[in-house]
């Protein structure tokens, strides 16, 4: 490789990361970790969108390829950094004292960081959960606007915008991460346990339970992330797909599996926790794995293909 090659080579890979940079700042600015106050118009992502379609129609030379490769790029830094966003606000609000008198504003401002979270996990260009999500800002904007004792006196209206959160959560898992099955049926018997005909600051432990696993289930999604170019959720090596559990259990707050105990007023938790599609067989007491004569790989089996050995 000539001089010249090595200098064009080194121009190209600089001019890739700066756009990389530049669109992951922009995703990442404070706009969109600020908490909107009600009666605040804006939408986040509809700002943001415009100005990294520009950088990346900037980023000439690239190719399409290049240009899928950048895009699903940004895409999984925005959905880790909404979910871990998320998760963090779930945690902050577990250690306030006054939790149940706060359930309603809680659960509001929740639901405003789990729409913006699951904007985040949407696939580019997938136009109708777009939609979908859109709707849910609508929804969530109506409730910031009302009056603190009308969201109090009404909690049908919050029932209703955590039933299209939950549904839309479960959409995203099954289409994107269909692997993730047994926690969408987990979300949904969350969601199930928060009434409409309650108030809501009697169900502080209902709401508390869906958010947590509603944080835990795109938490996971997001350590999952897309490879829109070859398609399909990119598998960590010598784990589950898409598993990579870096959470400190001896941390307070957010745990992998906080809901061991059942919580009083909540549906009784017959999903099993472990998301192993193959549960473990009971060991042998002999401490021997035992022989399988049909398999041909097994040495006692017929047709080994290793020969005959000595327990033939």
């Amino acid at each position: 490789m000539t001089k010249r090659d090595s200098k064009i080579n080194w121009w190209k890979k600089s001019r890739l990361i700066g756009v990389a940079t530049g669109a992951t700042l922009l995703l990442s600015a404070p706009s969109w970790a600020q908490q909107p106050m009600p009666g605040q118009q804006e939408r986040p992502g509809q700002q943001q969108r415009p100005e990294i379609e520009r950088g990346f129609e900037r980023a000439e030379g690239m190719g399409e390829q290049g240009m899928r490769e950048l895009r699903d790029e940004v895409h999984n830094l925005r959905m880790n950094y909404a979910t871990r966003a998320f998760g963090e606000y779930v945690n902050d609000f577990q250690r306030d004292n006054a939790f149940a008198q706060h359930t309603d504003i809680y659960a509001t401002r929740g639901l405003r960081h789990m729409s913006h979270t699951l904007g985040a996990l949407i696939r580019p260009g997938d136009e109708q959960l777009m939609r979908t999500q859109q709707q849910l800002h609508e929804r969530v904007s109506q409730l910031e606007d009302m009056p603190r004792e009308q969201r109090r006196n009404q909690p049908q209206m919050l029932q209703q915008a955590f039933n299209e959160a939950a549904g839309l959560l479960v959409n995203i898992q099954r289409q994107y991460y269909p692997q993730f099955d047994q926690q969408a049926q987990q979300i949904i018997q969350s969601v199930q346990g928060i009434q409409a005909d309650q108030p809501l600051t009697a169900q502080a432990q209902q709401v508390n339970t869906f958010f947590v696993r509603a944080s835990l289930a795109m938490e996971r999604m997001a350590q999952s992330p897309m490879d829109f170019v070859g398609g399909g959720p990119i598998e960590q090596p010598g784990m589950e797909p898409g598993l990579q559990d870096d959470l400190d259990p001896t941390e307070p707050g957010l745990q992998r599996d906080p809901l061991d105990d059942p919580m009083p007023g909540t549906m009784p938790d017959t999903m099993p926790d472990t998301m192993d599609d193959d549960p473990l067989q009971p060991e042998d007491p002999t401490g021997d794995e035992p022989m399988d004569p049909a398999d041909p790989m097994d040495p006692m089996g017929p047709g080994d293909p290793m020969g005959p050995g000595p327990m033939d």
